[in-house]
């Protein structure tokens, strides 16, 4: 995956993030919207077409879980991420989440 695909998806990840808690502030659930689920399922597929299934595995779980690196859904609390039983990058600087995901080779 180029650097530019990868800026991308964080990108339309935090701008989705951004959107979803003005909505919630006024209690209108989107999740329920249908568009919301097609813009999931579509960078979903882009990604699992752009990388290896443990690079993908990776990326949601940073993205979703680990919540960009604000710790394990959004708690602040330290998470861990292993494969193969070695410890990966779960912080927030971009550029390491970046070379992270293609230094995995699986």
């Amino acid at each position: 995956m180029k650097k530019e695909t990868f800026d991308s998806i964080i990108n339309a990840k935090k701008v989705t993030d951004e959107t979803f808690d003005k909505f919630s502030e006024l209690k209108i659930d989107l999740f329920e919207l249908d568009m919301f689920t097609a813009i999931w399922e579509a960078q979903d597929n882009l990604m699992q077409e752009l990388l290896k299934e443990v690079q993908c595995d990776y990326l949601n779980w940073w993205l979703h879980e680990n919540n960009m690196g604000n710790g394990l859904f959004n708690s602040g609390e330290p998470s861990v991420y292993k494969i193969d039983g070695e410890k990966i990058y779960t912080g927030k600087d971009l550029d390491k989440v970046y070379e992270t995901l293609i230094s995995i080779k699986k």
